[in-house]
């Protein structure tokens, strides 16, 4: 099959645009019987996980604006803090989501998302 040039250069330059952009969303169900996903941090970085074992939470997000990407959906994985001295440490992504938005992350919440060179979508903590 040939390829298309013309829709490739689009794609190409679509995805430029969106790169290292400031975009708006939410958080939606991960399914419809789960508005948020626990697993454990081996689930989600697979061997390259400190602790294999330790709890990880992923939500889904869903971009709301712009119009070019709204609806586009992603997953964020958030390690949750190992003891109670912990949330004092700003290097969990908890952590840093409760300092942000002033609590825990749940389905319905409005975040700001960033978007990379890569085009990969991330939650502004």
């Amino acid at each position: 099959m040939p390829y298309d040039v013309q829709s490739m250069i689009g794609q190409s330059r679509e995805a430029a645009r969106i790169a290292n952009m400031t975009l708006q969303g939410e958080i939606v169900p991960w399914s419809d019987s789960e508005t948020v996903h626990e697993t454990t941090a081996k689930a989600v970085y697979g061997d390259t996980a400190k602790d294999p074992e330790h709890p990880t939470y992923q939500f889904r997000v869903k971009v709301t604006t712009p119009a070019e990407v709204a609806g586009t959906t992603f997953t964020e994985a958030f390690s949750a803090p190992s003891g109670p001295a912990s949330w004092l440490n700003s290097k969990f992504k908890m952590t840093m989501y409760q300092k942000r938005y002033g609590k825990l992350p749940e389905v319905g919440d409005k975040v700001t998302i960033v978007t990379n060179a890569d085009n990969f979508y991330r939650i502004l903590l």
